[in-house]
């Protein structure tokens, strides 16, 4: 997680073609989570990890408090239900 600055500097720097989303191993989808709440990045990573989607595990956290935001499960869940309607999560 702590690395993610430096591949965009990477990126950014001409070390790929590829759009970012790709670069960094996210789904289009995943990366525009990211971007708009970026403490989902441990769950993106975990969901690779573990081969579940990234709504599962949003879906297992029990605790709020796990998300540095208090209100960031709820929000995270929110931005994944527009991403949904609008097309864009896969």
């Amino acid at each position: 997680m702590e690395d993610i600055d430096d591949f965009i500097d990477e990126w950014h720097e001409g070390a790929s073609n590829l759009p970012l989303h790709t670069f960094l191993g996210m789904r289009k989808s995943e990366y525009g989570l990211w971007v708009s709440m970026p403490e989902v990045l441990p769950f993106i990573i975990r969901a690779h990890k573990e081969s579940t989607s990234v709504e599962d595990e949003l879906d297992r956290v029990d605790d709020v408090a796990a998300i540095a935001r208090s209100d960031g499960l709820a929000k995270s869940k929110q931005v994944v239900a527009w991403l949904k309607k609008q097309g864009l999560w896969e």
